[in-house]
C-alpha cells in the first residue's frame, strides 16, 4: 500500500509539473504526461511500476476521459445538422482514405479485423488536442479554424464508431464476423438509446432534485460519478468495453441545458484533469519500452509514416478531390494525435489485441506528431487563402461555439432589424411579399411586436391547392416557437436552431418574454465570428 501511494504521488506531482512546463512552451500537456511516464517507468529509471492500484487509476482515467470526450467534443445533433453540407463528406473521405491505406499495409502483418481496429486508430483525429492548438495559434475563431475544428469533430466521431465496433467484435470468439459485427452495431445502438434515456431524463432530474433539496457539498458530482461507473459496469455486462459505455453516456448528455452542462464540466474536469487523466497518460509512458526496435524494419517505418505522413496524404487526397479551398491546413490539422487515439490503442493493448512492441511504437509516433504538427499547421495557415463564405455557412455546431466564443451572449450578436409578419394576412399575400420559396422560417408577431408563432414552407405546404387566397397565416403558423433570452450564450442558441429546426431564432426581453427585441440566424453567427462586413440586404452584419 505504501509503495502504491508513493507511485501515485510521484506520477501526479511529476505530471502536473510537466504540464506546467508544456504550457509555458506552448506544447500540449499530453506530451509532458507521457514523457513523465517514460522517465519514471521501466524504459528509463523504473521508479514506478504498473501494479493493481496504478492499473485501476489508469482505467479510471480512460473512463473519465472517454466520458468527457463524449460530453464536450461529440455533438451528435450538430453533426446531423451538417450532414448534407460539403464539409461532412470531405471529412468522411479524409477518414476513409487513410483508413484504407493503413489497412492495406497492416493486413500484411496482422489478421484482418485486428488490422481494421488498428487502422481506425491510425485514421482518427484527436479533437481535444486539435482545439487547443487552434486556440494557441489564435485561429479557432477564423473561418479556417471553424472548418478544421468541424472536420476534426466528424473524423473523431466516425473513428470512434469504427474502432468501437472492431474492439467489441475482437473481444468475442465468434467465427461469423459479419453476423457478429451486425450484432455489435445493434448492441451499441440499443445501449445508446438506454444511455440517451438516462442522460436526457434521469440525470437532469437528479441534478434538479439535488439543487432543490440537497445540502451536502458536491452531491451532484458524486451522483454523476456513480452514474458513470454504473454505466461502465452495465456496458461490460452487455459485452461492450466499459470506456465505450462512458463515451455513449457522455454523448447523450452533451445537449443538456447550459446550467447543467457547466456544472458537469466544472466538477468532472476538476476530478479528471486534476488526478485521473494525468495518471492515465503517464501510464501510457509506463507501458512504453524500446523492444519495438526488434520488429521488422518495414513495420517500424510503416507505422511511423502511416500515423503522420500517411494520415496527412490521405486527408489531402480527400480534401483535394472535393475541391476544398484550404486543403493543406485542414489535412495537417487532421493529423492531430494524443488523446482519444492513445486511449483506444491502450484499450487494444490491455485486451491483448496488440502487443507491447506495437503499442510502444505507436506511442513514439504520437510523440513525433504532437511535437511537429502545430508548427506545420501554423506555416500552412500563413500560406493559405481565406475559405469562401459558402464553405463555412451552416457548419457551426454547439461544441464549436462552446470552445470558441462561450462568453458571447445573444444580445451581443442579434440583429434589431426584425420584419414581422402579421397573423391576419393571407398565404397568397405572404408568398407575394416573400416569394414562392421560403428558405427560412418567418416570425409572426402582432402590431406591438409580441411573438405569436412562426411559419415556413413546411406549414405552407399544408394549405390545400387553390386556397392560398383565403387561408390566413394565423391558421397555419406554428405556435411552439423556440426563442432565446438576451443573456443566453451562443451554444444555447445553436442548439435550439438544430433541435427545433428554426433557422431564425427570436430574442426576447427577459422581463417580458412575449416581446421580441431582435433575431439571430446562422448568417449572423458566421458574420459575427469572422467579422464579415455589413450587408444591408442580409442579416444585419
Amino acid at each position: 500500500m505504501y509503495a502504491d501511494l508513493l507511485y501515485i504521488a510521484l506520477l501526479i506531482l511529476s505530471a502536473k509539473l510537466a504540464e506546467e512546463v508544456c504550457n509555458r512552451l506552448r506544447q500540449p500537456s499530453i506530451l509532458g504526461y507521457i514523457l513523465v511516464g517514460i522517465l519514471l517507468g521501466p524504459a528509463a529509471t523504473s521508479l514506478v511500476i504498473v501494479d493493481e492500484a496504478i492499473g485501476l487509476f489508469i482505467e479510471l482515467g480512460v473512463i473519465f476521459l472517454f466520458f468527457l470526450i463524449g460530453f464536450e467534443e461529440i455533438d451528435v445533433p450538430g453533426l446531423m445538422a451538417i450532414f448534407k453540407r460539403k464539409i461532412f463528406y470531405v471529412s468522411l473521405l479524409t477518414f476513409l482514405i487513410p483508413l484504407v491505406f493503413s489497412y492495406q499495409f497492416l493486413v500484411l502483418f496482422y489478421p484482418p479485423l485486428t488490422s481494421f481496429a488498428i487502422a481506425s486508430v491510425f485514421s482518427i483525429t484527436s479533437l481535444g488536442v486539435l482545439a487547443k492548438v487552434l486556440v494557441d495559434l489564435k485561429i479557432l475563431k477564423e473561418p479556417i479554424g471553424l472548418m478544421t475544428f468541424t472536420s476534426g469533430a466528424i473524423v473523431e466521431f466516425v473513428g470512434l464508431f469504427c474502432a468501437s465496433i472492431a474492439i467489441k467484435t475482437l473481444s468475442t470468439s465468434s467465427q461469423n464476423i459479419v453476423l457478429e459485427t451486425a450484432i455489435q452495431v445493434l448492441t451499441i445502438v440499443v445501449y445508446f438509446a438506454i444511455a440517451a434515456f438516462a442522460g436526457v431524463y434521469i440525470v437532469p432530474r437528479l441534478f434538479n432534485l439535488v439543487k432543490k433539496y440537497g445540502r451536502a457539498k458536491e452531491t451532484a458530482l458524486g451522483i454523476l460519478i456513480g452514474v458513470v461507473l454504473i454505466f461502465v459496469l452495465t456496458a461490460e455486462m452487455s459485452g461492450l468495453h466499459g470506456a465505450i459505455g462512458a463515451l455513449l453516456l457522455g454523448i447523450t448528455m452533451s445537449p443538456l441545458s447550459k446550467e447543467i452542462h457547466a456544472e458537469v464540466c466544472r466538477g468532472m474536469n476538476s476530478l479528471a484533469y486534476g488526478l485521473f487523466v494525468p495518471i492515465f497518460f503517464a501510464g501510457i509512458g509506463l507501458y512504453f519500452d524500446t523492444s519495438f526496435i526488434t520488429m521488422p524494419i518495414a513495420i517500424i517505418i510503416g507505422v511511423l509514416c502511416l500515423n503522420s505522413v500517411g494520415k496527412f496524404l490521405g486527408a489531402l487526397v480527400g480534401t483535394t478531390v472535393t475541391k476544398i479551398s484550404v486543403a493543406v491546413p485542414i489535412s495537417i490539422g487532421l493529423m492531430s494525435k494524443g488523446a482519444v487515439d492513445v486511449a483506444l490503442m491502450l484499450t487494444l493493448f490491455t485486451l491483448g489485441i496488440v502487443d507491447k512492441q506495437l503499442f510502444s511504437l505507436y506511442t513514439l509516433s504520437v510523440l513525433v506528431v504532437i511535437v511537429t504538427f502545430p508548427s506545420l499547421l501554423k506555416i500552412s495557415i500563413k500560406r493559405a487563402k481565406v475559405p469562401t463564405y459558402e464553405e463555412t455557412r451552416g457548419i457551426i455546431t454547439p461544441s464549436y461555439l462552446r470552445t470558441a466564443i462561450s462568453e458571447v451572449k445573444a444580445k451581443d450578436l442579434m440583429s434589431i432589424f426584425v420584419e414581422p409578419i402579421l397573423p391576419d394576412i393571407t398565404i397568397s399575400r405572404l408568398l407575394t411579399m416573400k416569394g414562392p420559396i421560403l428558405e427560412e422560417n418567418l416570425l409572426i408577431m402582432d402590431e406591438e411586436a409580441r411573438l405569436l408563432g412562426s411559419i415556413s414552407k413546411k406549414q405552407i405546404a399544408k394549405v390545400p391547392p387553390g386556397q392560398e387566397e383565403f387561408a390566413l397565416v394565423r391558421d397555419y403558423m406554428r405556435t411552439d416557437v423556440a426563442y432565446v433570452e438576451e443573456d443566453e450564450d451562443v451554444s444555447s442558441i445553436i442548439e435550439k436552431m438544430i433541435l427545433f429546426d428554426e433557422p431564425n431564432i427570436p430574442v426576447v426581453d427577459k422581463r417580458n418574454k412575449s416581446n421580441v427585441i431582435g433575431v439571430i440566424n446562422r448568417d449572423l453567427l458566421n458574420r459575427f465570428l469572422f467579422r464579415m462586413p455589413y450587408d444591408s440586404e442580409g442579416s444585419g452584419f
